[in-house]
């Protein structure tokens, strides 16, 4: 992954485009233009970018059905919709199937730049477990889907790696503590963090796993893991966190 956030600003009013576009590029990322659904389709297939935000309305392929197509090619993509009209259908329809916000112009401008600043952050996973196996493969897998990864043998020292952008993956069963302790811990400092907890001892650690939720764990893995599974479970989770950044609350 490149250091330099690139985003793709789609809007069939190219002024509006080319001005967005400027902006975003005068705060350091890297900003192209489609003027069209069909051009940003091609851009997408051709090119990694970091972020889309799009117009809704648009002549053609509107923004839900350019989103539909672009996920079809980079699935994790996150994207925004934005608007000038009152498009309650199709503002639904693109939240209910993935859009990470819908933004009305004019647009937040400071808010959304604070959102692209956060890109890069919200994918930063801190995994805590005990086993240096677990942890080395679960480290590579995650690090060649885009993620950034930290890992923690030791959870006394996780109070120094934490921020409150981060995602957990905890282990319930720890050689000098307990993954409720742990967890516990972290509430208190992060209480919005979401924790995905892990075992591998299905019968011994269920009510430990009841607890974990009831202290509002995000949700929780049997080892072994189902790679896929988590990984939809991790953008699910980032996509909520940009969500929030431009004021969509998770339902």
């Amino acid at each position: 992954m490149t250091d330099v956030v690139r985003i793709l600003v789609v809007d069939d009013d190219q002024q509006m485009a080319d001005t967005l576009a400027d902006i975003i590029s005068a705060e350091g990322f890297s900003a192209e233009k489609a003027y069209s659904g069909e051009d940003a389709v091609r851009m997408v297939a051709d090119n990694r970018y970091d972020c889309m935000i799009t117009d809704i309305k648009m002549p053609g392929m509107d923004g839900v059905d350019l989103y539909r197509n672009v996920k079809q090619i980079s699935p994790d993509l996150p994207v925004i919709l934005m608007t000038a009209y009152s498009v309650d259908n199709l503002i639904e329809q693109g939240l209910s199937e993935g859009a990470v916000a819908a933004l009305h112009k004019p647009l937040d401008i400071k808010m959304l730049l604070t959102f692209f600043h956060s890109l890069r952050r919200e994918r930063s996973i801190v995994i805590v477990d005990d086993d240096p196996s677990f942890l080395n493969t679960l480290d590579k897998v995650l690090r060649t889907r885009g993620f950034t990864v930290i890992t923690c043998e030791k959870p006394e020292k996780l109070e120094e790696i934490l921020d409150d952008h981060q995602i957990v993956l905890l282990d319930m069963k720890l050689k000098d503590t307990t993954g409720l302790v742990v967890l516990e811990g972290i509430k208190k400092i992060y209480p919005n963090m979401p924790v995905v907890v892990l075992t591998g001892y299905v019968e011994e650690m269920a009510d430990s796993i009841r607890k974990a939720l009831a202290m509002s764990a995000y949700t929780y893995f049997y080892k072994p893991i189902q790679i896929e599974s988590l990984l939809k479970v991790l953008e699910e989770i980032r996509k909520q966190q940009l969500g929030k950044i431009l004021g969509r609350e998770p339902k």
